[in-house]
């Protein structure tokens, strides 16, 4: 059904499906926007690295035996290699293999003139200032084996002051330094993307995704290098509710795709493939099954029905992401019978919420009774990867309000505003749970 706005909507039914082998049913969308593929951050070398007193290549490392850079360092010495891996063990003499903590100093130069792109993946924490400026934060909260990347624009024969904070907390332990040249060429592409949505949050695919390759064969786990892309390049994504691709430019172009289908496709597998994106969302995948028994098969036949929709936009996601959300979950109203008000001749009012959250980039995930019966538990997050500060209030005014961690323990009070309500700063994609009281 086209709709007056541009927007799509789509219904598709499978009759009678009988579970083929080794076959997948996709519904592709070629998307002919301008794509840029993102090339492959390297290591910084040490020949672009030096120490403080400009004496060596490299940078200095002092090494302490907590995992809060506190006290004196127990282990000073000039490192060149920025992308080290000490596995469970280790960094060197006095150091435990858990719960320490490492800064790096010195300065950066580059062969050439330009804009580059400077990154750093940790495993467990790390944070990164550039002319001493912080430029990237992965310290509190923190995400594992995830790269976080920033933009410099550096001159050849400059150096620029450089520190690089890193702690390991617990098991496998290691960081990487990389950067790459960003180039703007003639006849380059556009900087377009695909952005998918993931719990909690959004990813951009190929950019900003887990590095499964620095995860070892750990044979204590379920961990599989085949499966989790370390030896062969994973073709698919999970989304949750949407994929998007848009030139990623001011007034620029788009398309947010939602579905009820999880995994997504974007290239081109045929035998002539086209260059540019092609969205593919897998209706039905029959594949052998990954468990104890690999002669077990997924074969899923019978009728199966599917929805999607095609939400156009301006270029960034942001705009349409709402209504993504609303297409897998439309609201649902209903009538109660039999319920008789407290005060027969009270006028209801004409809307009411039971919880209201401010800005519309704060998203509720889930509102529960309390592990402990005292209060109510409402649990949100950031969606659109901004600094925001998050006001909720409930249809009675709030009358405590503590800070919790994600399984309701260490409460830490907030204070309550003189309406009922709490507000309190969130970082980009953070994940609160609040424990609320009336």
């Amino acid at each position: 059904m086209l709709k007056g706005t541009g927007d799509v909507h789509l219904d598709v039914d499978l009759i009678g499906w009988n579970g083929a082998r080794n076959r997948e049913l996709r519904i592709a969308f070629p998307m002919n926007v301008e794509h840029r593929s993102v090339g492959g951050l390297s290591t910084v070398p040490a020949s672009c690295l030096k120490t403080p007193d400009g004496k060596s290549n490299g940078l200095l490392g002092e090494y302490f035996d907590n995992a809060d850079l506190n006290g004196i360092p127990v282990l000073t010495r000039i490192d060149e290699n920025m992308a080290p891996y000490w596995d469970k063990g280790s960094p060197g003499p006095g150091i435990p293999s858990d719960f320490f903590s490492v800064r790096w100093t010195g300065t950066i130069s580059v062969p050439e003139t330009g804009e580059y792109d400077l990154g750093i993946i940790t495993d467990d924490k790390g944070r990164l200032y550039f002319e001493d400026r912080l430029a990237i934060d992965n310290w509190n909260p923190y995400e594992v084996n995830v790269m976080k990347t920033f933009t410099a624009r550096m001159e050849k024969g400059k150096e620029y002051k450089l520190r690089i904070e890193y702690a390991e907390i617990v098991l496998y332990a290691g960081i990487r330094f990389q950067w790459r040249k960003v180039d703007h060429a003639a006849g380059a592409s556009v900087s377009g993307a695909i952005t998918y949505e993931i719990p909690f949050g959004a990813a951009d695919y190929g950019r900003n995704e887990a590095d499964f390759s620095r995860l070892p064969d750990n044979k204590e786990s379920q961990f599989s290098p085949v499966m989790s892309g370390a030896i062969n390049k994973l073709s698919f994504r999970e989304a949750v509710n949407w994929v998007n691709v848009s030139t990623g430019t001011y007034k620029g172009y788009g398309c947010l795709f939602a579905s009820d289908m999880t995994v997504h496709l974007f290239e081109d597998q045929t035998t002539h493939p086209v260059a540019y994106p092609v969205v593919q969302h897998v209706l039905l995948s029959t594949r052998k099954s990954l468990a104890w028994d690999p002669e077990y098969w997924f074969d899923q036949k019978g009728d199966h029905a599917y929805r999607m929709a095609l939400f156009f936009h301006n270029g960034n996601w942001r705009e349409r992401y709402r209504d993504a959300v609303a297409f897998n979950f439309p609201l649902i109203a209903w009538t109660l019978r039999g319920e008789r008000r407290a005060d027969p001749h009270s006028i209801a009012p004409t809307q009411q919420s039971f919880i209201r959250t401010e800005p519309s980039n704060i998203v509720i995930t889930s509102v529960k009774q309390s592990e402990d019966g005292t209060g109510t538990v409402v649990r949100f997050y950031e969606a659109e990867g901004d600094r925001c500060t998050a006001r909720i209030s409930l249809l009675k005014p709030i009358r405590e309000a503590f800070r919790t961690s994600l399984i309701e323990y260490d409460p830490k009070r907030l204070p309550v505003d003189a309406d009922g309500g709490v507000s309190l700063p969130v970082k980009p994609w953070e994940i609160v749970t609040l424990l609320l009281r009336y």
